[in-house]
């Protein structure tokens, strides 16, 4: 089994580097690819990217820049970057704003494959922006030990679901929301395991926004 992390990113690259990083530390799975779609940064990312991925240490190696020359937004990058991941099982869709804990992905798969007609697993992030309270809570029995797991109605910002499902509802979604609804298929959450959102506030609006002033274009995934 295989799994293409996909992060898009505009600018923000101290936000980028910390989350490549941590992805490094604390993913355990045994086949992944860490694919980080460059939306035309002009901070630094794409000489950051080409640079690590450039050296001979396998620190990195996981890491696959995709360098955009325009900004497609979020969710048009998740579906670029899905597009060029190497026959992958499992999607995972982790903006660069996250930082995700020890054995995360492998809890997911765990959920996603163990539980009834479930299309996507969400982790509950920790951080300023309201998220969604699971319903249903049931302990189930993962890699990782006992985890309290609910049902949600979108999943959105970090989420796994299988790729033929991401291809089959990538063009339904709006900007990346999977509705349990549009997907036909049930959203969970783990609600005991913390994926720790880095993005600020000023009092006033999230300091990533701008990663999303230019909206989403259409990528036909067929293509």
């Amino acid at each position: 089994m295989k799994a293409a992390i996909i992060t898009p990113a505009f600018n923000r690259l101290e936000y980028t580097t910390r989350c490549v990083n941590v992805v490094r530390q604390n993913t355990f799975f045994p086949d992944y690819e860490h694919i980080v779609v460059n939306n035309n940064s002009t901070d630094g990312t794409k000489e950051w990217l080409d640079w690590v991925t450039s050296k001979s240490s396998d620190y990195f190696s996981r890491v696959k820049p995709l360098h955009l020359s325009e900004n497609i937004g979020g969710w048009g990058g998740i579906i670029a970057g899905a597009k060029i991941a190497d026959r992958p099982d499992y999607i995972v869709q982790l903006d660069n704003d996250m930082e995700v804990p020890p054995r995360w992905l492998m809890t997911m798969i765990d959920v996603l494959l163990q539980q009834e007609n479930v299309g996507v697993v969400a982790l509950k992030r920790g951080g300023v922006q309201q998220v969604l309270t699971p319903t249903t809570l049931k302990l189930v029995p993962t890699v990782s030990g006992n985890h309290f797991v609910g049902d949600i109605t979108v999943s959105v910002g970090m989420f796994v679901t299988r790729a033929d499902d991401f291809f089959e509802y990538a063009e339904k979604v709006p900007k990346g929301y999977f509705y349990a609804g549009a997907v036909g298929k049930r959203c969970l959450k783990i609600d005991d395991m913390l994926c720790q959102q880095i993005e600020g506030w000023d009092g006033s609006t999230y300091l990533q926004q701008e990663k999303y002033l230019k909206p989403d274009i259409t990528l036909k995934t067929g293509e």
